[in-house]
């Protein structure tokens, strides 16, 4: 199987978890791994979702994740090997044993890469979860994470963005909260984060505008329409950006008092929701049971990888488990979605049965307690 689309060839692990020592060789076509609970499946997909910005598809701590034997504890690592193309990066990273801070170095081509744009420029990963399942109806935290991972496939500079406004919250509210704060450097500090705001606002809208075309109506998965929504964003849909910026100065000046007494900022995209309903029939996601909400959540992530496959920045796709809970005809429309994008899909399941609709069109492997026990042929 030949791809023009990014695919890793080749993956090793290292002291990760409960995994050891691994190495796997691969090809471009989807990957499963199948094997009892706890054998090791899940961990190879969590390695894999630190080659995104942030911590993992788990929100762990990087410390953690070190494989442990007793008293001793050994620093992880893990490195790929990205064919695009026919061109290959090298893509390392592992735990900083010498910084007392919870850090991940990361290094591309042999070189320290401290820009997250690096490494969004180079891979894209998304990932359905377990803990998933009800995304869209419970943390609205989680749920912004997950839009943001979507965004940085479109736009790679979306996560340095956010750091950098992140940093500026927590600066203004330590100024805030001195007896008597330099107004000047406030209200600098404030026009910046304004600045970043709309910008990370403005990604956001424009990501969800331009995956409406890729969200199938016409599939055994519900279709998703998606909307933001919040005192900023409302108030930018109703009046635009001049406007909306003038407001958003405001707001943060106005609520100094109140900012410095919470600790918080009370305003921004930091505090934005991600609305979701069914588009066939209108009814919000909160209204939906497990299972429709698994659709929706599925639906979302093909549409997304149309998307990128469009732009030229095809993602490394994670599903954990995902098949378990989908009906046989789900299982096979699934399959058949991502045989047809050509994408790499890293699968887990505790049968291999569950993935019969990829007959011999993507590769197995058989896990137990960290290692590979065999790679299996079809």
């Amino acid at each position: 199987m030949q791809s023009n689309l990014p695919y890793i060839e080749e993956l090793r692990l290292s002291q990760f978890r409960n995994i050891e020592s691994l190495t796997l060789k691969l090809s471009p076509k989807p990957i499963v791994f199948t094997g009892l609970n706890g054998a090791g499946k899940t961990n190879i997909l969590e390695a894999l979702s630190f080659f995104s910005p942030g911590k993992g598809m788990h929100g762990e701590v990087y410390k953690v994740l070190s494989r442990q034997t007793g008293d001793q504890v050994f620093p992880w690592a893990a490195h790929l090997r990205l064919n695009k193309q026919g061109y290959v990066n090298e893509i390392g990273m592992g735990l900083d044993p010498e910084s007392e801070k919870d850090r991940r170095i990361i290094k591309i081509d042999g070189s320290k890469s401290v820009s997250q744009k690096k490494l969004t420029d180079l891979i894209n990963v998304i990932w359905i979860t377990p803990s998933m399942d009800r995304l869209l109806t419970e943390s609205l935290g989680d749920r912004r994470k997950f839009l943001d991972r979507c965004v940085y496939g479109l736009d790679a500079e979306h996560a340095d963005r956010l750091s950098s406004y992140e940093k500026k919250l927590k600066e203004r509210i330590q100024l805030l909260q001195n007896d008597a704060p330099d107004q000047q450097w406030l209200a600098q500090l404030e026009n910046d984060i304004v600045i970043l705001g709309v910008s990370i606002h403005e990604a956001r809208q424009n990501y969800l505008h331009v995956l409406v075309p890729y969200i199938k109506k016409d599939t055994l998965f519900p279709a998703p329409i998606c909307h933001l929504t919040g005192k900023f964003e409302d108030f930018y849909a109703q009046y635009g950006r001049d406007q909306a910026i003038a407001f958003y100065k405001a707001q943060l000046k106005t609520l100094r008092p109140v900012d410095k007494e919470v600790g918080g900022s009370r305003i921004g995209p930091h505090r934005v929701d991600l609305k979701v309903a069914e588009a066939r029939n209108q009814r919000p996601a909160s209204f939906s049971s497990t299972g429709e909400l698994k659709g929706l959540l599925i639906a979302f992530v093909l549409a997304h990888c149309r998307l990128l496959v469009y732009k030229g920045k095809a993602p490394i796709v994670l599903l954990d488990e995902v098949v378990a809970h989908l009906d046989p005809l789900r299982r096979e429309v699934l399959c058949q979605e991502i045989l047809a994008l050509n994408l790499q899909a890293w699968m887990t399941g505790t049968e291999k049965q569950f993935f019969d609709a990829f007959s011999q069109k993507a590769q197995y492997f058989n896990m137990h307690d960290g290692k590979i026990l065999e790679e299996e042929k079809v």
